[in-house]
């Protein structure tokens, strides 16, 4: 396979990776807006930091991305050096993010515990309405007191613990597994990166380009005049340097030799003086 095919097959390797690349950023930045913002079932039991960093995360992919596009056609070393530094920084960053969602899941309980203990009146009465749940434990364990949930007046409901520990449990296994999988993106994209800039820079194709732009002789009678000297030398055939010079010279002949009235005339007057001696 030529250098040239090895460029371009690493070129399209580049923009579909990136392409992918800004596609995940997209959905990062996304779901960290709609969950701070808390406009999904479950996002206030989630962590503010967590969504902080994940849009974060997605600013830096984002960026990334334009960033691995533009070195995809530019090929400059420095381009290249600086996207894998962020890629590195953001393969990084998604780890910590991922880590942080596995801690809260794989110890759903006292993380629930915890989270009801420090949050306020109106936090556990946010969470109570949203999972139709009444105390932590019981009716009467730390209650947001509502019309929906007030022991003393015998309104009661399914605790919330039973309710936000089976949403924990498997909301957040399922976030972490999308958070490590999407990792294989940054790993993707440091490898076409590393390919990039092994492969050469400067290939025959693009030399013979720029000769063609200093000379301004075009591209194919280059090759055939080289190809037609070459096959000649292989061939055995002497290459006469006044092949030109032959040629101009069978040109002058034809002016100068190929005028028969002239030639005609002269042969007459010779024939004419002879009848005289």
């Amino acid at each position: 396979m030529s250098t040239s095919c090895c460029t371009r097959l690493s070129k399209i390797y580049m923009v579909t990776t990136n392409s992918l690349f800004a596609a995940l950023g997209l959905s990062f930045l996304i779901f960290g807006l709609l969950g701070y913002t808390n406009r999904f079932h479950g996002a206030i039991i989630i962590p503010d930091n967590i969504f902080q960093l994940i849009i974060v995360l997605a600013i830096i992919i984002l960026v990334t991305s334009i960033l691995g596009l533009i070195s995809a056609y530019s090929r400059r070393r420095c381009v290249i050096y600086v996207y894998m530094v962020i890629v590195a920084v953001a393969l990084i960053l998604q780890v910590v993010v991922g880590v942080l969602v596995y801690q809260k899941g794989a110890n759903y309980s006292s993380y629930i515990n915890t989270l009801w203990s420090s949050s306020s009146n109106a936090d556990r009465l946010a969470i109570q309405n949203e999972f139709n749940c009444c105390g932590l434990t019981t009716a009467s364990d730390k209650p947001a007191v509502s019309d929906t949930c007030d022991a003393g007046k015998g309104l009661t409901a399914v605790p919330c613990a039973t309710v936000l520990n089976q949403f924990v449990h498997s909301n957040f296994s399922t976030l972490y597994l999308v958070v490590f999988a999407a990792l294989a993106f940054e790993v993707l994209a440091l490898t076409n990166a590393i390919t990039l800039i092994c492969a050469p820079s400067n290939s025959e194709e693009e030399r013979e380009r720029r000769m063609r732009r200093k000379s301004g002789i075009k591209l194919e009678d280059m090759s055939t005049n080289s190809s037609t000297v070459a096959g000649s030398n292989r061939g055995g055939d002497t290459y006469s340097p006044y092949a030109y010079k032959d040629e101009t010279s069978s040109t002058y002949e034809g002016h100068r030799y190929n005028n028969n009235n002239a030639y005609d005339s002269y042969n007459n007057n010779r024939q004419d003086n002879g009848r005289y001696y």
